[in-house]
């Protein structure tokens, strides 16, 4: 039987995955996905190539509302 446990990533979710995995290895630790994503736009949306792009979109959505 295969289980898995998905969390959130944060920090306590992943010592609480590491637990599992240690006690009983067929259930596997995934961070959540779509957390995932969000971490990683927002570190894009950090590097100077996209910073005036994203300050450009928030004017439009600002505007749109």
């Amino acid at each position: 039987m295969l289980l898995q446990v998905l969390t959130d990533s944060a920090a306590a979710c992943k010592a609480a995955g590491a637990l599992i995995e240690a006690r009983w290895p067929h259930i596997t630790w995934s961070p959540c996905a779509a957390h995932v994503c969000d971490l990683a736009i927002e570190d894009i949306f950090k590097l100077d190539l996209f910073k005036s792009l994203f300050e450009e979109t928030k004017s439009y959505v600002t505007f749109i509302k």
